[in-house]
């Protein structure tokens, strides 16, 4: 660069210039830092807020003296945030925050009482696990915001915050950036009777399950982006220690990988269906 160490504005990323102009990237410092280096001058904390709900029901019911109703359910919600030191919804070095994870289930019992020789039993149930990790930052940003070609921004199934490494300043984005968009029901059905005929106790009944798996599951969907010292340094094919710097590849524009995840949207069912009869004979009272 004509000027030592100071890259002209004019060669300036178009993307790392949104992103420093905005303080999208890093806050402004907030100390001193090291005298010598100005290193550490920014001191921030944050908390990652960790919740968990449950509710518990039940019910027992007898209609006279021959339909007996049992049923019980349950809401069980746990609730991961978000780490955001920044204050910017960048998702700032987390892996699985801002993860909500909710089952429910429900179970309903029947017993009928015929006759004294004649006994129905009757079950339903619905178990639900619904399993979301979305970063913050989802639906914050459209990437061509961020300078970032509309052709790219069209790839993108979900619109978060990307992800940016660096080796000598602290990285930003989701740590995975790993997206879940997860719902599973579990549907069970079964009867049977019951029936004592002198020495004979038959039996017999049925079962019927629908599971279903609603499903997709993305890593980095906005893309992964990876900064060295290399293609800054005196020779970008050579290791050193003393040339070179990530940032100022950065600013150029010229990461040393970068990835950008698709995924497929899943929707699985399985039907299973089963009957049996069963003879419960006694040929005398203790045989």
């Amino acid at each position: 660069f004509a000027t030592m160490n100071v890259i002209p504005v004019s060669m300036i990323d178009p993307v790392a210039n949104v992103l420093r102009q905005n303080q999208r990237i890093w806050a402004l410092p907030n100390t001193p830092g090291n005298a010598f280096t100005g290193i550490n001058n920014y001191v921030t904390s944050a908390t990652q807020p960790n919740d968990e709900d449950q509710i518990i029901f039940r019910v027992d019911h007898s209609f006279g003296a021959k339909w007996l109703l049992f049923g019980t359910g349950s809401v069980q919600k746990l609730t991961l945030g978000g780490y955001d030191p920044f204050r910017n919804n960048t998702d700032f070095s987390t892996v699985g925050g801002n993860e909500a994870d909710t089952t429910q289930t429900v179970v309903v019992w029947l017993t009928a009482l015929f006759s004294p020789r004649l006994v129905g039993e009757f079950h339903t149930s619905l178990a639900r696990y619904r399993n979301n990790r979305i970063p913050p930052s989802n639906g914050l940003f459209n990437i061509t915001s961020l300078g970032f070609p509309s052709s790219l921004a069209a790839q993108a199934q979900f619109q978060t915050f990307p992800r940016f490494n660096f080796s000598t300043v602290g990285s930003l984005g989701k740590l995975t950036s790993s997206e879940i968009r997860r719902v599973t029901d579990n549907y069970h059905e079964t009867g049977s009777i019951a029936w004592t005929h002198g020495s004979h106790e038959f039996k017999f009944g049925g079962e019927y399950r629908i599971p279903q798996f609603n499903d997709i599951q993305i890593d980095d969907p906005t893309g992964n982006y990876s900064f060295s010292q290399a293609f800054t340094s005196l020779n970008p094919f050579a290791s050193s220690s003393t040339s070179g710097n990530d940032v100022a590849s950065f600013l150029l524009g010229v990461p040393s990988s970068g990835t950008m995840g698709q995924a497929l949207y899943l929707a699985l069912e399985r039907r299973y269906a089963a009957g049996f009869v069963q003879d419960r004979w006694k040929v005398t009272r203790t045989l």
